[in-house]
């Protein structure tokens, strides 16, 4: 949500109505932004990893993800560049990417 925010902010009022986030009279952006702190802090409560650190995650692993990522079903709806899923991908993984290496199709 955080990396793709475009995709979620014209439904943002009801992604915080359906996670009961309190809003006012906020903008779109701020209101996205309690729905992920609400997603952090439930994910913190149920014990969750906040990041793959624990998957040990290595560049072969990565290709795969971008391959999945660019081939799934929903790619032909919110269809998303390379960079943009690796960008994603690296946030929550401790893998260094490089992006200049292409995954293979």
């Amino acid at each position: 949500m955080e990396s793709i925010p475009d995709l979620y902010l014209q439904k943002a009022h009801l992604i915080a109505e359906a996670f009961s986030v309190k809003v006012q009279d906020e903008d779109s952006k701020r209101i996205l932004a309690k729905v992920v702190e609400k997603l952090r802090v439930f994910l913190s409560d149920l014990g969750l990893p906040s990041d793959f650190s624990a998957y040990e995650i290595n560049q072969p692993d990565m290709e795969r993800i971008l391959k999945a990522v660019m081939t799934d079903p929903a790619a032909a709806n919110y269809p998303m560049s390379e960079e943009l899923i690796m960008s994603v991908v690296s946030r929550v993984s401790p893998v260094r990417i490089n992006l200049s290496k292409k995954a293979s199709p």
